[in-house]
């Protein structure tokens, strides 16, 4: 073979090689998170009219075998395969603080008034629309306080800032595949635990886990809000909400992971798009 020849050959041997290369290298996952955008980047996504997804969790007890921000990692997590899943929306900075005063019995807890979580709610809603975001989604990992107090926020600001804004909270979600979950108390396997088993196991403490049943109520509780100053979180669950059983798996986890985020996406993000 002439020099011109074996130059050739060459030349397609290292094109066909470097196109492999090409394929076989893994693929990053496409950004999805708020923060992880450059300012003109953000300024883009806006003009895409994308919705901004923001998790909401309160850094509170989980009982010996969870971290305390467990409601953050799973809300945002959540959030974020919703996403994906719908392709119109980032993830916002998630809110991670509110009044989860019930839970000061245990340490690892921050808690904040409902009038902060208030002005923290209506100055991030301000930023987005400053910025020409006009729909957001607030999705509650938690509720009690947080939920009431963000649908309070919202419904006030609704009026002034113009945007199209959804709340909604993980029992909203479960509702969704109500037999699943049901099934899963008949069993006390948290579903909390499940998730993280499937997200985060190497923040599971399985060897301080005590099986427990779930904490029995007085009877005026479940007939709307009751308050006694003497009928604090520790008397009613002394470990907190200590739900632990061996059937959690990381399947279970996963199987909740997924459904969530599906309708998450399916039944809100996408609804808010059409």
């Amino acid at each position: 073979m002439n020099t011109i020849g074996s130059l050739l050959v060459k030349c397609f041997l290292l094109v066909m090689f470097s196109g492999s290369v090409t394929l076989l290298k893994p693929q990053s996952p496409e950004r999805r998170m708020f923060q992880d955008f450059t300012s003109e980047e953000v300024k883009s996504l806006a003009q895409q009219k994308k919705i901004v997804l923001i998790p909401v969790a309160q850094i509170e007890n989980h009982g010996p075998y969870l971290p305390v921000g467990t409601d953050q990692l799973l809300g945002t997590e959540i959030c974020r395969r919703a996403a994906e899943k719908d392709g119109n929306a980032i993830v916002g900075p998630p809110i991670t603080l509110g009044n989860c005063s019930d839970f000061a019995a245990w340490p690892g807890y921050i808690v904040v008034t409902n009038r902060t979580f208030l002005a923290v709610v209506e100055d991030y809603l301000t930023s987005l629309k400053q910025q020409a975001f006009e729909k957001a989604v607030f999705f509650v990992m938690h509720g009690g306080h947080n939920f009431n107090t963000l649908d309070i926020a919202v419904s006030e600001l609704n009026r002034t800032l113009k945007m199209k804004v959804h709340v909604a909270s993980v029992e909203h979600l479960y509702s969704r595949f109500r037999e699943d979950v049901m099934k899963l108390g008949r069993e006390n396997i948290n579903p909390e635990l499940s998730m993280m088993l499937a997200f985060k196991p190497e923040l599971v403490r399985r060897k301080d886990a005590r099986h427990a049943a779930l904490p029995q109520w007085p009877p005026l509780m479940s007939l709307g809000r009751y308050y006694d100053p003497a009928l604090t979180l520790d008397k009613i669950a002394p470990d907190g909400f200590v739900l632990f059983s061996d059937k959690a798996t990381p399947e279970i986890g996963q199987m909740l992971l997924e459904k969530s985020s599906t309708t998450l996406a399916n039944e809100i993000l996408k609804k808010m798009t059409d």
